[in-house]
């Protein structure tokens, strides 16, 4: 997969619309040209950094910042099964993993 980097201006979606309130904050990938604020497969299209213009139709994204990013249930499942690494192991990466991707605010 190859991701562009760089500040994009795309289609803002009608039923999750990025607004001012996200600025500075994660916006999904809706489909190949278009961004929302929430989303079921976890794509970040990047970082919301502001409307060119006013034009809230097509908000600006700065895609440095684009990754998969799981969801906490999966975080929580986290195990390993063909290593034989369990218990403490299992747990603290799981809690390393998920203080780095709320730290980025990317999971809650």
């Amino acid at each position: 997969m190859t991701i562009k980097r760089g500040i994009f201006q795309l289609a803002n979606d009608a039923t999750n619309p990025v607004t001012a309130a996200y600025l500075g904050k994660p916006v999904y990938v809706k489909d190949d040209a278009t961004v929302a604020v929430t989303s079921t497969n976890k794509v970040v299209a990047g970082v919301f950094v502001g409307f060119l213009d006013g034009d809230t139709s097509k908000p600006l994204v700065d895609t440095a910042h684009a990754l998969i990013v799981p969801s906490t249930d999966t975080l929580t499942a986290l195990t390993f099964t063909s290593g034989g690494a369990t218990g403490p192991e299992v747990a603290a990466l799981r809690a390393a993993v998920l203080a780095i991707l709320q730290a980025q605010n990317l999971v809650k």
